[in-house]
């Protein structure tokens, strides 16, 4: 610490030319962690003023100007680019809106973010995005994502309601990092319906299957259906099925379509079709309930992103994500939820559809109040379903 000090005692210096002396003589130090956060207590003393000086004009909260404070000053950046780059954030921001609600493809952040700021942006995205999230004293929790992308532009707001994000007028619902659930909060559970609703209709497509040996498992949607198909010895009865158990998720939409795009004359259902549709329905019942403009989907890692405005770009956009399918033992609720996978854009038909267009996102959601006349899942009492494997459900039979 004396050699420290020593190289501190020039009052003439300036900051830049005594912590550049600490760092240097820092390196000849091996495992000295306590010396290098002084560094960057002395880095987050120097830039404190332009950081609150931001938030300030903001209306930030505390919780984000420390954690951004933090985040610049634990960078390696130089307080005269941590000015420029805060100037540059109070006006126009570094991100280009445009490309950010441009549907069909995976976009990388790098795309969107202003190139001369783009190694200041990448230093502090991870910090920003999962330190300023969950309850922090506003009202409901703060989504991983929402502060970072609204720092970085003055015409993003947080908590355009309805939705996440106001960007430029859009409203949208902002999906990061893992199993964004694709519903509202307030989806309901599945479990306990098998055995009270959805094994009855079982029982009367097939009379005298022994309900309390069906399991679960076997019937949930995903994307290897074969279990389910192989139930049943008509395919007609497998439509009837799927189609009961579709409206368990979706009591309000038209599931016979559903059935009938997916399930093919011999009663397989294609699973990658069951996807693209439970995702569309998904996104057209979520859009309802919550009345947002559009969807974006972003990694954890902040590198990459989608956008998805109207339940078409949902549906041609299903390679690019993957999903968790609805299981009837979720306690928590019956959405589906996403991750963005990694991929390309499926084709260029996919990109055709403009933000411009996201007002007219009720003209696609035709299926709403158009209620399945398939068979309707009654309400009754039955024992607990234990595990049973595929061949003695046919062996049933």
């Amino acid at each position: 610490m004396r050699d420290l000090l020593t190289i501190i005692q020039p009052l003439f210096e300036t900051p830049e030319d005594v912590r550049a002396q600490i760092d240097s003589k820092l390196e000849k130090i091996p495992d000295e962690t306590d010396l290098k956060d002084i560094l960057k207590f002395t880095n987050r003393y120097a830039i404190k003023k332009d950081v609150v000086s931001f938030t300030t004009l903001r209306q930030y909260k505390d919780i984000v100007s420390n954690v951004l404070l933090k985040a610049l000053a634990d960078a390696d950046i130089s307080e005269d680019d941590v000015r420029k780059f805060l100037d540059k954030l109070s006006k126009e921001g570094i991100l280009d809106e445009k490309l950010l609600l441009t549907p069909g493809q995976v976009h990388q952040f790098a795309q969107i973010v202003d190139s001369e700021y783009r190694t200041i942006f990448d230093s502090i995205k991870v910090d920003v995005f999962k330190d300023i999230a969950g309850k922090i004293g506003e009202l409901g929790d703060v989504g991983k994502g929402e502060y970072l992308l609204d720092i970085m532009s003055p015409v993003i707001n947080r908590r355009g309601a309805p939705g996440d994000l106001d960007i430029t007028g859009t409203k949208i619902e902002l999906k990061a990092g893992e199993n964004g659930r694709l519903g509202p909060a307030g989806s309901m559970s599945l479990a306990g319906r098998f055995q009270r609703e959805f094994a009855p209709v079982l029982q009367q497509l097939m009379p005298g299957t022994d309900i309390s040996l069906l399991n679960p498992i076997d019937f949930n949607p995903k994307q290897d259906m074969k279990t389910f198909s192989a139930f049943f010895d008509q395919p007609e009865k497998v439509k009837k099925a799927l189609s009961a158990m579709l409206s368990m998720h979706y009591p309000s939409y038209n599931v016979d379509r559903i059935t009938n795009t997916v399930v093919d004359g011999s009663g397989n259902i294609n699973g990658l079709k069951l996807k693209e549709e439970m995702l569309k329905a998904s996104f057209t019942v979520y859009k309802q309930e919550k009345e947002f403009d559009g969807i974006i989907v972003m990694d954890s890692a902040v590198t990459k992103f989608l956008f998805i405005g109207t339940p078409e770009d949902m549906a041609q956009s299903a390679s690019l994500v993957t999903v968790s399918f609805p299981s009837w033992n979720d306690t928590q609720s019956n959405a589906m939820k996403l991750t963005l996978a990694k991929g390309r854009a499926p084709s260029s038909t996919a990109r055709a559809t403009t933000a411009s267009k996201v007002a007219d996102i009720d003209q696609q959601i035709a299926d709403i109040d158009k209620p399945s006349q398939g068979i309707r899942p009654p309400s009754s009492d039955t024992p607990r379903a234990v595990r049973t494997e595929p061949s003695q459900l046919r062996a049933k039979r």
